[in-house]
């Protein structure tokens, strides 16, 4: 499936999140905990903008982040044009400062 379906494919946004434990990949923070409730999102590692559009996005293609971390995760995408795996290691070592 091309990533323009599978973006707006809510079973398999859905299915990913239940395969993952509910807590976010960036802060290890586990909200169900805290809220009694999952408010985690399904995070791109890559722009969507950059896939090809014959790309069959992967459960690899996605990351499990809280509010916080996804938003700055787009920023840092975004402005510094960085990638997935530099902002989770940037982010990480900010959490534990």
């Amino acid at each position: 499936m091309a990533h323009w379906m599978r973006e707006r494919d809510g079973k398999f946004v859905g299915e990913f999140k239940k395969s993952r434990p509910p807590i976010c990949e960036i802060c290890d923070q586990s909200f169900v905990g805290k809220y009694d409730v999952c408010c985690l999102e399904v995070h791109y590692k890559r722009a969507i903008s950059t896939y090809e559009s014959t790309h069959e996005v992967t459960s690899e293609d996605l990351a499990l982040l809280c509010p916080n971390c996804s938003a700055a995760t787009h920023t840092y995408m975004r402005e510094r044009e960085f990638d997935y795996e530099n902002i989770r290691r940037i982010l990480q070592e900010r959490i534990t400062e």
